[in-house]
Parts: structure tokens; C-alpha cells; sequence
């Protein structure tokens, strides 16, 4: 036991000579506490915080890490992919964010898979912003990515701003390449989505897209830190400092930006969780993680088992999720 440092003679002596157990002085009687004003001046005491009352919840399908030796849930048809949208859309999300795969599980570029699973979803629901996973390897690639963005089909697609190894896999963009398709894409009008997975990676979009004045506003980011190689977020700690950082430096380049935190890696729906209570909006799905938890190695059964927890957890935060129609009005796309 540790060794007892307390004065008591003089804590008894207190006691025995003193009729004061607390102080309490209510100068602004009759309240004792106004968590509205005070009696002095009519201040508000008590701000409402400037979090958006609205949140846009985005659903990533499949994306192009995870393959079904990894999570046999895991859709990769385009019939898989374009259900899973759809029942995602049912459920209330704002948005889609999709790849197409090939049959060995390959996220790859084909407009005529693409419109498979876009065009019915577009039937249905008349407001829906789509985002496309649009990474082009090769001069085939680029020439499919061209033919996507001008085909009218999607309303987003990333920029990834970023050299890194995602898991032992080198991912670059090459500062030209960055450069010429976020023109490609705003020719096309095809909304710029500036996707980082490091505050390097903010740096380096503020150098080559923004300062340089290619971008338009408002400036769209989506954020994917904690997948292998990204910014590392491996206890809450580390996602606290890291997802703060991150933001903050974001909005050191432009505080007006709009910014879309994903449910990647470990942290899972923690880190859209903290998202939330930052006042941010927030992705989740397959694209980003196989975990429904940090702290557990229980893996997704579905994009729509996702989106309810997160949703549920949106609503006890009071924010209420956003339609598509107001996303777009958010993010400056017809």
C-alpha cells in the first residue's frame, strides 16, 4: 500500500473548527446555475456547437483491396455490386461510391460493367450522386477512365494525392497524372473528390491542385487513413491525434472545405463515430474495411449491415442524414 502522505491533523483540525463543508455563493439568485444566460448580461453561456444539423452518409461497395479469400461476403458481381446499392439506397444512404471487378476479383475499368450497375440504380432513385473508383494503370486504363468520365454516368471520382504502400502494394500518383485527371475530370463535370490517406497527402493536393489553382470550390476530400499504409491509427489514441491532425490540416488550406471521413481499417465504425462528433460527413463499406469492429475480429456480413449501425449512431448523435439531392446541392454538382 502506498505510503499514506496526508496531513490529517490538519484535515481534523479544518474540520473541528470549520462550519464551511462547500462553497456555494449564488450571486445570481434565484438561479444557482442558468445554463441559458447570465444574471449580468444577456450572453449565451452555452453555445450550440457549429456542427451541421445534417450529415451525408456514403456507401463504398467493393473497392479494389479486399477480395473474398478476405471477406467471402465480399460482392464482386456486378449484380452483387448494383444490389447491394441498391439496398443501401433504401436504407437511407446519401450516396454510392463504386468499382466494378473481372472474374479474378480485379478492380478494374470497364464502362459497360459500370453501366450495368449504375443505370438501374439511376432509375430508381432520380437524385443519386455516384462516385467511380477510376485508377488508371496503364494508357488502356486511361483511355477507359476517359471514357467513363465523359460517358454522363458518374457525378464524382478521387484524385488520390499519394505515394504509398498500401499493404506490401506500392499506390502513386505521379504529380502530372494528378494534375491532368482532375482536368480531364472538371471538363467533364465530374465533381474532383481529393482523396488522402496522410496530412502528406493533403500537402500535396494543396501544392498541385489547389495553391496551383486548378481547383474549383468548394473542395471535396475524402479521407482514408488506418488501411496498411496510410495514417497509422492502430489505438484510439492514435486515431484521435491522427484523424485531428489530419482535418486540421485540411482546413488550414481551405476552411470552407466539405470532408468525408471512411470507415477504414482497424478503427472501423470508431473512427466514423469520431467523425460525427467532429461535424464532419462520413463513408462506410466494403471498399474500406472487412472489420465491424476494432476491438473484435467479427467480419461484415453486408454494405447495409454497416450503414444501419452507422446511421443509428448518427441519430443518437441528432444528425440527420442527408438526401442526395442536398449532397449535390452541398457539393456544387447539377
Amino acid at each position: 500500500m502506498a505510503k499514506d502522505r496526508i496531513n490529517w491533523d490538519r484535515v481534523n483540525a479544518y474540520m473541528e473548527r470549520s462550519k464551511t463543508r462547500a462553497v456555494l455563493k449564488p450571486y445570481g439568485m434565484p438561479d444557482i446555475t442558468n445554463p441559458f444566460t447570465s444574471a449580468y448580461a444577456d450572453v449565451d453561456v452555452s453555445p450550440r456547437w457549429p456542427i451541421s444539423e445534417e450529415v451525408a452518409i456514403s456507401v463504398a461497395l467493393t473497392g479494389g483491396f479486399f477480395m473474398t479469400r478476405h471477406n467471402p461476403a465480399q460482392p464482386i458481381s456486378e449484380q452483387e455490386i448494383m444490389e447491394a446499392g441498391r439496398a443501401c439506397m433504401r436504407a437511407g444512404a446519401t450516396a454510392l461510391h463504386i468499382h466494378v471487378r473481372n472474374e479474378a476479383e480485379w478492380s478494374i475499368l470497364d464502362l459497360a460493367r459500370f453501366v450495368t450497375i449504375i443505370e438501374p440504380l439511376r432509375d430508381e432513385f432520380e437524385d443519386l450522386y455516384v462516385s467511380a473508383g477510376e485508377v488508371a494503370i496503364g494508357p488502356d486504363d486511361w483511355n477507359e477512365m476517359i471514357k467513363i468520365s465523359n460517358s454522363g454516368l458518374i457525378t464524382g471520382s478521387p484524385v488520390n494525392t499519394t505515394a504509398t504502400f498500401c499493404g506490401d502494394t506500392l499506390f502513386a500518383k505521379p504529380p502530372a497524372v494528378v494534375i491532368e485527371k482532375t482536368r480531364i475530370l472538371m471538363e467533364a463535370g465530374v465533381k474532383p473528390e481529393i482523396a488522402v490517406y496522410t496530412d502528406a497527402d493533403v500537402d500535396n493536393a494543396r501544392r498541385y491542385l489547389i495553391e496551383s489553382g486548378l481547383l474549383e470550390e468548394p473542395l471535396y476530400w475524402v479521407v482514408l487513413p488506418a488501411l496498411p499504409g496510410g495514417s497509422p491509427m492502430h489505438n484510439p489514441r492514435q486515431m484521435i491525434q491522427g484523424l485531428t491532425r489530419i482535418v486540421d490540416s485540411i482546413f488550414d488550406i481551405n476552411p470552407d472545405s466539405i470532408v468525408s471521413v471512411c470507415a477504414a481499417g482497424r478503427p472501423s465504425v470508431y473512427l466514423v463515430t469520431l467523425a460525427m462528433l467532429m461535424g464532419l460527413h462520413v463513408r462506410l463499406g466494403m471498399e474500406d474495411t472487412v472489420w465491424r469492429y476494432p476491438h473484435r475480429d467479427e467480419l461484415i456480413a453486408s454494405n447495409l449491415q454497416q450503414l444501419q449501425a452507422v446511421t443509428a449512431i448518427a441519430e443518437n448523435l441528432g444528425r440527420t442524414p442527408m438526401s442526395g439531392a442536398r449532397y449535390r446541392e452541398l457539393l456544387g454538382v447539377s
